[in-house]
């Protein structure tokens, strides 16, 4: 490449990178996050936590059989109604759900379904409208781990704190479930956690938009800081704002931000935290003031793992929801056991296929029986 050329690339960089500038938003100028300090509580905090199946879905397949696993756990006293479940993936969704809560241990989610005044004896009444989704896992995943935050929610505190926290995993928002499914949910939360004195609050690890959105506001943080009398301190985001620095974020699918149901605050405990802070929401209906449950979530945050702004809460349910690779392994072995104990015929073609590192479609695509 020529020097003439090297100059040509450079202008039409130059033109590119003017357009571009053009049409995406301007940093939010000094001044326009205002720091709240936040006071760490000299007592622990009693938090309650809830996650579903860690380390990414479980799905056992042999073409066309689909089996989902599904977990949910927690680190409440009484674990009774922690959860999990094998469901058939193939079927039309109302018969997944109601393969669901028929589940002998899937009795707490259905009375939270209850509180979300949902039936679970007839989850087609509610579902039936709802695209069947080519990956379900998720939307059942997802829908678990939510009445597993109402049912904890029914339930009161057993600890002395003032402000015990509720908390889940993520954002207090959904991009999988409809938004009136959404909708029955977050109400009988907030039913059974005004009831009972919680409060709901999402811990994540990133914002909506990552590490671009950080980008926008950083400027702005970082300024806000250096006025602030010390640490911890949090910032306010309100919509406005997160939409016009995320405008690609999947939580703004909806127009009417029906799957949301939290007021974002970005908390950083020390000065190195500024620029990965933890992103903390709210929700909506608590009517304390932000600043004690911010401080109440600090508290907890302060000897987090495995860094500090994890609460251990958080971490110990996640443990306890994690599918293992022993456990997989064993999901596994009892798939093929049940496989070949309903179709014995198929046990050589099995080992053939795994002798050869190759798959088994016990029904061929309409392609692979017509060459």
């Amino acid at each position: 490449m020529g020097r003439n050329d090297l100059g040509s690339s450079r202008q039409r960089i130059d033109d590119v990178l003017r357009r571009e500038l053009a049409r995406v938003a301007e940093p939010p100028p000094a001044g326009t996050l205002t720091p709240q300090a936040i006071t760490v509580l000299p007592d622990h905090v009693d938090a309650v936590a809830v996650v579903a199946t860690d380390a990414g879905n479980v799905e056992l397949r042999l073409h066309p059989l689909r089996v989902g696993f599904v977990r949910v756990a927690s680190t409440d006293s009484d674990s009774s109604w922690d959860f999990e479940s094998f469901v058939p993936l193939s079927a039309p969704l109302s018969e997944q759900l109601a393969f669901l809560f028929a589940d002998r241990r899937a009795a707490p989610l259905k009375e939270a379904a209850a509180e979300c005044g949902l039936d679970s004896e007839a989850p087609g009444r509610w579902c039936s409208d709802l695209p069947t989704p080519s990956r379900s896992l998720n939307l059942l995943r997802e829908l678990a781990e939510w009445l597993a935050l109402v049912a904890a929610a029914r339930r009161r505190p057993t600890g002395t704190s003032e402000r015990p926290l509720l908390l889940r995993d993520g954002l207090l928002r959904s991009v999988v479930l409809p938004g009136d499914l959404f909708q029955a949910l977050a109400g009988g939360l907030e039913s059974a956690s005004r009831r009972n004195g919680w409060s709901v609050v999402a811990i994540a690890k990133t914002p909506p938009g990552g590490a671009d959105f950080l980008n926008y506001v950083q400027l702005s943080m970082s300024h806000a800081a250096s006025a602030a009398s010390g640490f911890p301190i949090a910032f306010a985001i309100d919509d406005a704002l997160e939409r016009r620095f995320s405008p690609f974020s999947a939580s703004y699918a909806d127009p009417q931000l029906r799957r949301r149901a939290g007021r974002m605050h970005l908390l950083a405990l020390h000065e190195r935290q500024l620029r990965r802070p933890v992103v903390v929401e709210i929700a909506r209906w608590d009517d304390a003031p932000a600043a004690e449950i911010l401080a109440a979530v600090a508290t907890a945050c302060r000897s987090g793992f495995p860094e500090p702004g994890y609460p251990i809460a958080l971490h110990q349910a996640h443990l306890r929801a994690s599918v293992r690779p022993i456990e997989r392994e064993y999901f596994a072995r009892c798939f093929m056991t049940a496989v070949l104990r309903e179709r014995p015929a198929l046990r050589d073609a099995l080992l053939a296929a795994h002798l050869h590192g190759g798959g088994l479609h016990l029904d061929p695509e309409p392609e692979a029986r017509n060459p």
